[in-house]
């Protein structure tokens, strides 16, 4: 009897303290939802993250501490851990009511803007089903949802199933509410932006006009809503090639948010920054990099400094900076903007990786093919991330990092592995007489010149040549690339019959508009055959055509020149040699940072090892010649 007592006295006292716990858990739930709703983050997520964990607390009090939990993670910059407790608490997703139809809806929302797509639709189609269960297929409530399912698709670049989606949606408003609304002018928006993004902009222009005519006749044409909407309009003749009715709008959308004296927020800062990007693609970097400027000192004066407007303003003026050729201030800037970007969009989103990319081009420019590396590779791991291992995308990041491996580690088998790989997704994705597959396999060909023999090479190449024939004119730059590469691969095979063969042919049919790349390589084959004196002829007219096309300063102008030397050198046509050799090293000393962005990979290897080699060679057979004479 004791023991039972003793055993009773000891639930008892369990079971208090239970009730206990259970009660202050509860109450420091409330206090955490609280302090959240007052933008507290610190103390909202100090009073919920070990509260919710209790056993024994109500679903509905769970589900609302979660929720807030993972929203003041989020807000506070935890976007990661953010994601992680909506994996652990998803409790509120087994709820039909609409509460919970609210927080799955939201949710998605937060999830996209941390550049979580694939997670963010999984919860816009969770939305979508909810809500169409709980209001029925012809609600407002079920067009609101599937217009912001039609987002979720479009940010997973499933553009064609979000036309569809807000297409439904509107027709929804429609009947419910009519087409004199905002909810309606908002849709017609969103329709918009697809039809942008699909490449069709005068349907864009259309959807977007409808939508200021509504703001217009609704009396709403005074907002910052009604200023982002010109600003969207002006993006879409940016990229219709209508430069000056795009900065129009800008200034049109800028001269309301003055009017309504609403100059420090970020509907302002982004107005200015889409100005200053237009002034850069016209060439006025100054006047970019100043506005650039103005919107640095409104984003500093911001709660959060750390915005993505800030990040993007930075990166402006790196851009505008990358074209006056200053690559000093180019990379003080990036280097600014980045942690920023982590920080507020993450790894994974694309703004951040199409900034890595433009960071790594530089770094590839530059010959800095190393540094190059460890960049590329965290931009795969994103984009494996975001879309998987097998996607299109990673194509490109791919052909870049055998290219690094190829010219900055001298590593043949890297390269290899990867030049195989890209050729598997090409083979995936694109159909095999397409003009991306042939070019694809035109990039391959060029890492793995010296790396695989030249006669595959050549086989290769000729595959390539045969799709551009069949799809392009003989006169267009892919088909004569094509040729010039399947002469360059006779001439390395010793195939010196057929190199000039092919090269005559194609110069008795283009003789208005010779080639120089062409007539380069066809020179070549005549100085392995001998004939030094045709060589010569043909550089001489090369050079011609080269410092017409691209004037003196340019790698083709270089490389012909060096060649040129050689051949003159052969022939001993030493005051030829003499002048060219000082023409040569004016060259090089001239050359600037600007003029090495244009070269490819061959080219800049061409620039950073050889041409002090090949004018110092020059410089010895030339006056040790006039010496002796």
């Amino acid at each position: 009897m004791k023991d039972y007592i003793i055993i009773l006295l000891i639930l008892f006292g369990v079971s208090t303290r239970i009730s206990a716990q259970k009660s202050t858990s509860i109450e420091f739930i409330q206090k955490g939802v609280e302090y959240a709703q007052k933008e507290n983050y610190d103390l909202a997520i100090f009073y919920l993250k070990l509260n919710i964990k209790e056993n024994n607390i109500p679903d509905s009090i769970r589900v609302k501490g979660c929720f807030y939990l993972q929203h003041a993670y989020y807000l506070s910059g935890h976007s990661d851990f953010s994601w992680d407790l909506l994996k652990h608490y998803s409790l509120l997703y087994d709820s039909p009511d609409s509460v919970a139809v609210s927080y799955i809806t939201e949710t998605a929302y937060i999830l996209a803007k941390s550049g979580q797509y694939k997670e963010a639709l999984v919860y816009g189609k969770l939305a979508e089903q909810r809500t169409k269960s709980l209001y029925g297929e012809s609600s407002l409530e079920y067009a609101f949802a599937l217009d912001n399912l039609s987002i979720r698709y479009r940010e997973n670049v499933k553009v064609d199933s979000a036309i569809v989606l807000c297409k439904k949606a509107i027709q929804i408003i429609s009947k419910t509410i009519g087409k004199r609304n905002m909810n309606y002018a908002t849709s017609q928006n969103n329709l918009a932006l697809l039809y942008y993004e699909k490449g069709k902009y005068n349907k864009a222009i259309s959807h977007k006009k409808k939508a200021v005519k509504l703001h217009k006749l609704l009396k709403s044409d005074t907002t910052s809503s009604y200023a982002i909407l010109l600003d969207n309009i002006g993006v879409i003749y940016k990229s219709k090639g209508n430069m000056q009715k795009s900065i129009d709008y800008n200034y049109k959308s800028i001269k309301i948010l003055q009017a309504i004296n609403d100059t420090c927020s970020i509907d302002y800062i982004t107005v200015l920054n889409n100005l200053a990007i237009k002034y850069c693609t016209i060439g006025q970097y100054d006047t970019a990099i100043k506005i650039g400027h103005n919107s640095l000192s409104l984003s500093q004066k911001l709660v959060e400094t750390n915005n993505i407007c800030h990040a993007i303003a930075l990166h402006i003026i790196a851009s505008a900076h990358l074209s006056k050729g200053d690559i000093q201030n180019y990379i003080q800037s990036v280097s600014k903007a980045i942690p920023i970007l982590e920080n507020t969009i993450g790894e994974n989103h694309s703004i951040y990786i199409d900034i890595m990319k433009e960071l790594i081009h530089i770094h590839i420019t530059t010959g800095n093919y190393i540094q190059a590396i460890p960049f590329i590779e965290k931009g795969i791991e994103n984009i494996i991330s975001l879309y998987g291992e097998n996607s299109f995308i990673i194509i490109n990041w791919l052909i870049d990092l055998a290219t690094c491996y190829k010219y900055g580690v001298g590593n043949d088998s890297q390269p290899l592995l990867l030049c195989k790989k890209v050729l598997n997704l090409a083979k995936i994705h694109y159909k095999k007489e397409s003009l991306i597959y042939a070019q694809t396999i035109h990039n391959i060909c060029t890492i793995l010149d010296e790396i695989i023999p030249s006669e595959i090479l050549l086989a290769i190449e000729e595959e390539v040549f045969s799709i551009r024939k069949k799809l392009l004119p003989h006169n267009h730059p892919q088909y004569l690339s094509s040729l010039n590469s399947i002469i360059t691969y006779y001439t390395k095979c010793n195939m010196l019959k057929e190199a000039i063969s092919i090269g005559e042919q194609i110069l008795n049919t283009n003789k208005k508009n010779m080639d120089g790349a062409l007539l380069h390589n066809l020179a070549i084959a005549y100085s392995k055959t001998g004939n030094v004196p045709k060589a010569i002829h043909l550089l001489e007219k090369t050079s011609e055509i080269y410092k017409k096309e691209f004037g003196k300063c340019n790698i083709r102008y270089l490389n012909n020149l060096s060649d040129l030397c050689l051949n003159y050198h052969k022939a001993q046509l030493h005051d030829n040699v003499k002048k060219t050799v000082e023409e040569l090293i004016f060259i090089t000393d001239k050359m600037s940072f600007k003029d090495l962005l244009l070269l490819n990979q061959k080219e800049r290897i061409f620039y950073w090892n050889n041409v002090y080699l090949f004018t110092q060679l020059f410089s010895y057979f030339a006056y040790q010649h006039i010496s002796v004479q």
